[in-house]
Order: structure tokens, then sequence, then C-alpha cells
């Protein structure tokens, strides 16, 4: 591909395409930043990039810079909110890699979902209700917040797996449970039942589960 057909593409498209330096400054960027956050390219570039990150993602931010720089160019994944022209925030999730002394990095505007899951999380408290999802292919568990409360945690957030989610049933339930799971990612079904959990701290508390794949 010819350069200027490379820097076309890298202009047109909807992602985030941007380059930066070790030292902490952006020193490529396509044109969909300034859609997204109404700062110029010349303004992006004009100070360090952690200036630009919400004050309460900067740790979590430089943290995962430096984590960048020990990972042997693997790819590396987080979220965190960059500051508008408008001193509104906007939601990026971040594929980044680092090449030489370079951090090349695809990032994604994610800010409707991200509000979204936001809204859905105050709903699911105020009706206390929990929800979890499964990744299949990794068997992990993601819980919403509501969850854990119901389960008895409140603010470390232990990672699940599948495994530990049915677990949380009294015994006398987890087959029952394991079964109902099963079939469903078998046979592409849902489950709704009412059983007992045994919270982290030992209380027993009676819940209806409603599932689907």
């Amino acid at each position: 591909m010819k350069e200027q057909d490379l820097k076309q593409f890298f202009n047109s498209s909807n992602l985030m395409f941007c380059v930066a330096s070790t030292e902490g400054f952006f020193t490529q960027l396509n044109d969909s930043w300034t859609k997204a956050l109404g700062w110029t390219e010349e303004e992006l570039k004009s100070k360090p990039f952690i200036e630009f990150v919400h004050p309460d993602d900067i740790e979590k931010t430089a943290a995962e810079a430096s984590r960048l720089t020990t990972s042997k160019g693997d790819c590396v994944n987080f979220i965190n909110r960059y500051i508008t022209k408008n001193g509104g925030y906007k939601t990026l999730s971040w594929n980044s890699r680092i090449i030489e002394d370079s951090y090349y990095c695809v990032v994604q505007d994610i800010t409707k979902e991200a509000k979204r899951k936001e809204a859905i999380e105050k709903t699911s408290e105020t009706a206390k209700i929990g929800s979890w999802e499964v990744d299949l292919m990794e068997s992990t568990v993601t819980w919403s917040k509501e969850t854990y409360k119901i389960h008895g945690y409140t603010e470390e957030f232990p990672e699940q797996n599948l495994e530990d989610g049915i677990n949380f049933y009294h015994p006398k339930f987890r087959p029952m449970v394991e079964d109902c799971v099963n079939t469903a990612i078998q046979k592409g079904t849902g489950w709704n039942f009412e059983a007992q959990i045994i919270t982290v701290t030992g209380k027993k508390k009676w819940v209806q589960a409603i599932g689907f794949v």
C-alpha cells in the first residue's frame, strides 16, 4: 500500500489510531481523535497525554503505560476516560502494544455503551436485581455490582469463574444448577429456577435465577 493510501486509510477510519512516545506525548493521531474529543491534533500533541485523562483514571492509566513497557510487545487492553474540549468526558477502550520506543494504539469510543451499562447498574441496584455474564471460551464470569452485594461482597470484587458461581448455591441445589447451566450451553436454551445461595458471610438467601444463552 502506498504511503498516501495508508494515510487516507488511517484518517478515514472511525476507530481512533495513535502513536505515542514512551516519554508520554502523542506523535501521530488520525482525524477520529478530533471528531471524538474536539481537540485539534496540535492541541493533543502539545502536552503529555496523561493530562487529558480523567483525574480518577490517571493512576490506572500510568500503571497500564508502565505495564506496556514490560509487555515484550504483547497487546495490553484497558479502559479510561478522556476529557473533551467542551469539558465533558469520553470513555475509551484501548488496545495497545509497544514497538521499539513507541506505543501503537487502536482506540474505540465506548461512551454510549458505558453510560448504558451504568444506567443498568443503577436500575439493578434500585430493584435489587443482580446480573452476570459467562464467557464460555474462557470459563470466566462477570458479575454486576448488585450481584456482588447479594453474595455479600461490598468493596473488593474477586474474580469469579463458572464453578465459583455454582458453588455459591447451597450444596443441595448445586447439581440442579449445574444441570440447568450445562443443558442451556449444550442446547441453547435458558433457565428459570429458585434456589438458596450461601453468602460470603454464611447467610442463606433465596434467589430467583433467570438465564439464557
